[in-house]
């Protein structure tokens, strides 16, 4: 049999892969199929009917090259399951040597932040919405296994080593998310309320900041604060019923819409009681003019600390209560702030952080970035 230029080019490749692959199982299955592709006996028949059909049908080269390419064919989808099976196998997924069991590789990293971006992200006309869906270990799968085909078959029609090709991958994994968040450039962004978890705390916290307002003389028999409690209890119970990691991408998507609208009820309910409490608070601020060290005082204080920017400069700040009982800022110097209700963004006993970020900080944001090394294996 003449050898072809297809068949020389798979044998030399053959012969590469057997030389990188480290299992002695598949090394021997690898050898197999070379031997079996180039051996005499592999188009040798059997009986003499068929000696003579297969004596008759080689006075044609046409059959000839359609024999040699059939065994070509077959040489190489076998190739590509062993290299499957023992070289790029679902182990490249993890670091054998971490510290940390089963931990992700970069690999699979760059993998999943591919999957949680691109099923994570929903395209209308004109915006983009962020859901923080969770990755079932069958979504992770599916698309290790996709990636697995591809590298394997990148690995058998070209003369490179495994590393290389999950090198390639992986940088073609970054270019995916780069090119998905370039096209989150082009819409508007609709406001992220957070993962389910956070809403469902902050419902919480508006919740009983409620019941406390019932607690005070001047909220007492409020009916309709009560009335606000009662349907935040409801909406709290729906929370606490509602499971995300079960479900479809399409199933999480349509139940945090649910709790999304859940949490803006809520939000409007809270709002409607926000020009009451900047009365109150109001009546607990001192009046500066008023203001003697010897006296009881209340105020909204900003301390100035060194490497802070210029209070002219920013757009919005965070402000402590402080009284003549609790003074807990630290610096040399501040300014005081009256409460104008127009201007809150938020009241809180505890750190609030700022939630309203340009479009390219939020692209740029951990959150639109969900997946993180230590957050993929959940």
């Amino acid at each position: 049999m003449k050898e072809s230029p297809e068949l020389k080019e798979l044998n030399i490749r053959l012969l590469e892969i057997i030389k990188d692959c480290k299992s002695e199982e598949g090394v021997t299955k690898l050898q197999e199929i070379y031997d079996n592709l180039n051996g005499n006996q592999s188009l040798q028949v059997t009986g003499f009917k068929e000696k003579v059909k297969n004596f008759l049908h080689n006075l044609s080269s046409k059959y000839k090259m359609q024999k040699i390419q059939e065994k070509i064919e077959l040489a190489k989808g076998e190739t590509l399951d062993a290299i499957k099976k023992y070289i790029f196998t679902t182990n490249i997924m993890k670091k054998s040597n971490s510290i940390i069991k089963d931990m992700p590789s970069d690999l699979a990293v760059s993998i999943n932040n591919v999957l949680d971006l691109g099923l994570g992200l929903e395209f209308s006309d004109k915006t983009v919405k962020r859901y923080p869906i969770i990755l079932s270990q069958e979504i992770k799968e599916k698309g290790y296994d996709k990636a697995i085909n591809i590298m394997a078959k990148n690995y058998l029609d070209n003369s490179t080593t495994q590393e290389q090709i999950i090198q390639r991958y992986r940088a073609q994994c970054r270019k995916k998310v780069s090119d998905i968040e370039d096209k989150s450039r082009g819409y508007e962004i609709e406001p992220y309320y957070g993962t389910k978890e956070l809403m469902e705390s902050r419902i919480q916290y508006i919740k009983e900041c409620m019941e406390k307002m019932l607690q005070a003389e001047e909220f007492k028999g409020r009916e309709d604060i009560k009335d606000h409690i009662s349907r935040t209890s409801e909406i709290l119970s729906e929370y606490e019923n509602a499971s995300l990691s079960s479900k479809s991408i399409e199933e999480q998507k349509g139940t945090y819409k649910k709790l999304e609208t859940f949490y803006k009820e809520v939000i409007d309910l809270e709002e409607k009681l926000s020009p009451e409490v900047a009365k109150v608070w109001k009546e607990k601020i001192s009046s500066v003019e008023q203001y003697s060290k010897d006296k009881d005082f209340a105020f909204l204080a900003r301390t100035i600390t060194n490497g802070e920017k210029d209070i002219k400069d920013v757009k919005k700040i965070s402000t402590q209560y402080i009284t003549s009982k609790t003074l807990t800022l630290k610096g040399d110097y501040g300014v005081l702030y009256t409460p104008n209700i127009d201007n809150i963004v938020a009241i809180s006993s505890e750190d609030v952080q700022n939630w309203k970020i340009s479009k390219e900080d939020f692209i740029n944001s951990r959150i639109f970035k969900r997946i993180s090394i230590c957050n993929t294996y959940r």
